[in-house]
Formats: structure tokens, C-alpha cells, sequence
């Protein structure tokens, strides 16, 4: 999904998009916070790039219980002639519901070859991710 197609066209951070009834889109808050469940350091927490130690605590068998699997990939450039999709056996990546301007939103990744989870702000147009919803307390 694109953010906006994710989010359904709602730039509220926390909304439904296009989750399930009385569940929502992740927060960069939220993700932090799952991030320090699995033993990241907060200090790491506002840095771009791979970070930390920790995403192993987020996959199959970690202690999060998250189950985060390898294999979602992402698709570049959607609708159009060239999109072009890549990594999807080696990364997986998902949206949150945080901007970080009119254009861009943070993305959230883990990879084979990296032990850390990766923050980045990316376009919002030019790239689809999957999306893990939360339920709402």
C-alpha cells in the first residue's frame, strides 16, 4: 500500500486506515515502544537508519512475541509502467501512521543482514510497504 491508500486518505496519526474495526495504524510511538519491549535503547530511538541490536526479539520466536516475518519486500514506484517490487525475501517493511512532512512518512524495517531495526522517512507516493495494524486498548 502507498501511505495514503494505508492511512485512507487521513493524515491522523493513530487512524484506523485501513485496518479492522477497532484496530489502527501504528504511531512512531508505538513502534518505539515495541522497539524498547525487544531491548533497544531509547537514545537510538530518534536516529535514522538501521539502530540498535534488537530486531531478532521482533521476528519468529523473539521474546516480543511480535512475529515479525522476513518477506514483504516493497513495491517501487506503484501504478506505473516501471514499479518494480524488491527484497521480498530478505526484508520486510511497514508503514506507520507518522509524517514527517507534507510528502514523506517513516517506514520501519528489518533485514537478514542487519541486526538492528531501520527507521527512515521515505516518500509517501513513491513506495508501497505493507501495513501491521495494532488494536486499540
Amino acid at each position: 500500500y502507498t501511505w495514503d491508500e494505508s492511512m485512507m486518505y487521513t493524515r491522523i496519526q493513530g487512524a484506523q486506515g485501513l485496518c479492522p474495526m477497532n484496530w489502527h495504524i501504528p504511531t512512531e510511538e508505538d513502534w518505539n515502544t515495541l522497539e524498547i519491549e525487544a531491548g533497544a535503547d531509547e537514545a537510538i530511538l530518534n536516529n535514522n537508519g538501521y539502530r540498535g541490536t534488537h530486531s531478532q526479539q521482533l521476528t519468529e520466536g523473539g521474546a516480543t512475541g511480535f512475529e515479525w516475518i522476513l518477506g514483504s519486500g516493497y513495491l517501487y514506484r506503484p501504478g506505473t509502467s516501471n514499479a518494480a517490487y524488491y527484497n521480498a525475501d530478505i526484508s520486510s517493511i511497514t508503514w506507520v501512521s507518522t509524517e514527517t512532512n507534507a510528502s514523506d512518512a517513516y517506514f520501519f524495517q528489518i533485514r537478514d543482514t542487519s541486526d538492528g531495526v531501520r527507521r527512515y522517512p521515505i516518500s509517501k507516493v513513491n513506495y508501497a510497504f505493507s501495513v501491521r495494524c495494532i488494536k486499540n486498548e
